[in-house]
């Protein structure tokens, strides 16, 4: 018999996580394409992680590049925002997340760039600003889906003032709405 969906892709994550964000599953919201699109959002945020150690982008910005650039083609948000500093190595993880996804066909000039966030709370903190000042409101967090649910953790511990969300597009998997 095949494991439920809940325990091959939960369980996995430790549990003081579960434990302490209960409402991250229980609150989650699996949405289409049309219905992301009724969101009205404003920009797409890419979070970093590290450039491979030659320059190139790791497996793990691609994949986010790949989600980005899907949403932002399907007209889900016209701007973006990458964020990420050198954390790893010499590489600004916010500048290779831009030339690949120009690389890809968006819009250099849609693109806003965080370059000194070493940290996810940071890669929020950071991009919260710049949307701020763009009066950017609502946003759609990009990254991969287990770090998705920390990233949603985050924002439920130290932006309470923000209103989060999970969403699941199906294909797609786990996004975060964040609205400021």
């Amino acid at each position: 018999m095949a494991m439920p969906f809940l325990f091959k892709h939960v369980f996995i994550y430790p549990l003081w996580f579960w434990a302490t964000h209960p409402s991250i599953i229980t609150d989650a919201h699996i949405v289409t394409l049309n219905k992301l699109k009724n969101y009205n959002v404003n920009a797409l945020i890419v979070l970093g992680c590290p450039t491979s150690n030659n320059g190139t982008p790791s497996i793990a910005q691609l994949v986010r590049v790949r989600r980005a650039e899907w949403l932002h083609k399907l007209k889900v948000a016209k701007h973006l925002i990458t964020t990420g500093g050198a954390v790893k190595n010499k590489y600004i993880e916010a500048e290779t997340l831009r030339t690949a996804l120009v690389e890809s066909g968006v819009e250099k000039e849609n693109i806003r760039i965080e370059p000194n966030a070493r940290d996810t709370r940071e890669n929020l903190t950071y991009s919260f600003e710049i949307a701020r000042k763009e009066q950017w409101k609502k946003l759609l967090i990009i990254t991969d889906n287990f770090h998705g649910l920390h990233t949603l953790g985050l924002l439920k511990r130290y932006f309470p003032n923000v209103v989060s969300q999970t969403l699941i597009l199906p294909g797609l998997g786990i996004l975060t709405y964040a609205q400021l």
